[in-house]
């Protein structure tokens, strides 16, 4: 399946990249501010504002031993303030609806299945940590949904096997995203190329997920062929929270938008032919030949009385063989453009 669509957006193969704009966590629970990054990221040309949906109990153990006694875990009471409010999720995804972009989140678990379920989203995406989650797969598989799948820290047998549990579901709508779990990753490790092996070993949509503050890797990427790219968004790398610091801006996404789409317009096809606007200054660019001085009737032609100049006409450079040697049949007055007419 090189082609996938969600709502009336289709992405893949011959498509336009599909931009998810990532809030996630950056919602720092002030719904306000939500909904004015949708505004931006919609004006922006994103296709895409996607959340995560969990419940920090059913993610990560609530309480770990230290010291010989069960204390509440940092990381629980981390991931615990994160949490999208449930309550917020239908507001969110009608006003997504609102501003004609579609509304996504990563579901973490069954709980957060059935209310995206509920609420009619178009599609689901797995975040990289959950691939190996086998019981979790299978259950948004059975929605029937697009699914867009993460696949950091993954091995290629790892990666058969999530699709091999989505599709044992009767769901062959998969797309997979190259992805680095580090916040953000050194640049050495993004390893771009990888994209193109993805697209030689699966038939569906492939794309990057990327957690650098830079743009240019996504641009790369979506030169060797992505096509999807999900990048984090934020007010402000300075605002308090984990996802912050590896979140590009909103000017940033805009300038983002605009760089894909370029690239898109130049990307062109596999075969070449000169365009039109080529075309239209060969005769310009192209050299042909012109006499340097008078050359009189049945006088030879040769270097010392021609020479191959712009703007191009009948005779080009290539065709030397034949002029050089050859008389011509009539006067050939000095920077007149030489055709065969004028030679015998």
């Amino acid at each position: 399946m090189k082609t996938l669509t969600i709502g009336n957006r289709s992405f893949g193969e011959g498509c336009p990249c599909l931009i998810i704009a990532e809030i996630g966590s950056n919602h720092n629970h002030d719904l306000a501010m939500v909904k004015s990054m949708i505004d931006s990221a919609a004006h922006s040309g994103a296709d895409v504002i996607k959340f995560q949906s969990f419940h920090a109990d059913e993610l990560i153990v609530k309480k770990s031993k230290v010291q010989g006694r069960y204390e509440i875990d940092p990381r629980w009471k981390l991931l615990n303030s994160l949490e999208l409010p449930r309550s917020w999720h239908k507001e969110l995804l009608e006003y997504c609806r609102k501003r004609n972009v579609i509304f996504m989140s990563s579901a973490w678990d069954f709980a957060s299945v059935d209310l995206l379920e509920s609420l009619g989203v178009e599609a689901y995406k797995i975040g990289s940590s959950d691939l190996t989650y086998h019981p979790l797969l299978k259950y948004i598989a059975a929605t029937g949904k697009p699914i867009l799948v993460s696949i950091g820290m993954a091995t290629l047998d790892q990666i058969n096997e999530a699709i091999e549990v989505i599709r044992t579901e009767g769901n062959d709508q998969i797309a997979l995203l190259h992805c680095i779990v580090n916040y953000p990753p050194e640049l050495e490790s993004v390893n771009l190329r990888y994209i193109q092996k993805l697209r030689q070993l699966y038939d569906c949509p492939v794309g990057y997920s990327d957690h650098n503050v830079e743009n240019a890797p996504a641009l790369a990427a979506l030169a060797l062929g992505a096509q999807i790219l999900e990048k984090h968004i934020t007010l402000s790398r300075e605002l308090t929270g984990p996802d912050h610091a590896h979140a590009i801006t909103l000017d940033e996404l805009d300038q983002l938008v605009r760089d894909v789409r370029a690239v898109e317009k130049a990307m062109g096809r596999f075969d070449y032919q000169p365009g039109k606007a080529e075309f239209e200054r060969i005769k310009r660019a192209r050299r042909s030949a012109y006499a340097s001085v008078d050359i009189e009737n049945g006088e030879e032609i040769t270097i010392r009385n021609i020479q191959w100049l712009r703007p191009g006409g009948v005779i080009e450079p290539k065709e030397a063989g034949r002029l050089l040697g050859a008389q011509a049949s009539r006067k050939i007055e000095k920077y007149k453009n030489i055709t065969w007419d004028d030679v015998e």
